[in-house]
């Protein structure tokens, strides 16, 4: 309940009309104005009440009207804008990360896109055309020889890599259709097919070359510093490589398969 403060006695009244009506006729209250000199120093600013007291001023706050409802306002304003603040704060933090997370993310889908539509198809007559290059070097170092010249090679801009981790590779057939070969069986097998004639070619010059110089060796008496160990785990290692690529050209997983899909998945 509001209350008005008499500025001679410091009594409160509820209403306006009672305190003027106390400071006519209270006869205390008149002995007071009649021994006082009253001058107001003291002013409500939000009222315009006058005080000579300001003590009666700050009990006047409790009961002003007009003051209480510029508090409730006031107060109602700060706590938007501090709630607007906070929003704003909170959007900021998350469009920073959001663009930290941009920024550390490669775009992966617009970048695959992009690839997949320039792909050239991979053919049997593509596959053909580079076998030249396929050399002794690259077959020696086994599945990761083969991976390194296909990807230098025939799949060179015609097969890409969509998941490292679980090597899903994708390329275009000879008719622009998008084949997707998830742990690249497909295409494990479509390149040793390939590269079969040339490939055992190699191996079998290579492997005869060797099987010459050991006989030369036993022939000329110079096994004793010969590093014969040397050249017969070459050539064994390269017949069983050769009976990995005929079972690769089969469509047989083993581990060189595995190993070549790996590998070019890394490469891509």
């Amino acid at each position: 309940m509001s209350q008005y403060v008499c500025q001679y006695c410091n009594n409160t009244f509820s209403r306006t009309n009672n305190l003027i009506k106390h400071q006519k006729k209270a006869q205390y209250c008149l002995v007071l104005q009649a021994n006082t000199e009253v001058e107001a120093k003291y002013e409500c600013e939000y009222c315009s009440q006058s005080f000579t007291r300001k003590d009666s001023l700050s009990r006047h706050y409790k009961v002003c009207k007009i003051y209480t409802v510029q508090q409730v306002e006031k107060k109602a304003r700060t706590t938007a804008i501090e709630d607007q603040n906070k929003m704003l704060l909170d959007l900021i933090t998350q469009l920073q990360e959001n663009i930290t997370n941009v920024a550390g993310r490669p775009a992966v889908n617009n970048n695959r896109q992009v690839v997949l539509n320039n792909l050239q198809p991979l053919t049997e007559e593509n596959l053909q055309e580079h076998l030249e290059h396929l050399t002794l070097n690259f077959i020696q170092e086994g599945a990761k020889g083969y991976a390194a010249f296909a990807n230098s090679y025939p799949f060179k801009n015609r097969v890409m890599c969509t998941d490292k981790a679980r090597k899903k590779l994708k390329y275009k057939d000879g008719d622009g259709e998008v084949i997707e070969d998830g742990g690249g069986v497909k295409l494990a097998q479509k390149f040793f097919q390939a590269i079969a004639p040339r490939n055992e070619e190699i191996i079998n010059i290579e492997y005869r070359a060797l099987h010459e110089k050991v006989q030369q060796i036993a022939k000329d008496g110079t096994a004793y510093h010969a590093d014969l160990t040397g050249l017969l785990t070459k050539a064994t290692h390269l017949q069983e490589l050769l009976i990995k690529c005929r079972e690769a050209a089969r469509g047989e997983e083993n581990e060189l398969t595995r190993e070549f899909v790996s590998h070019l998945s890394k490469m891509l």
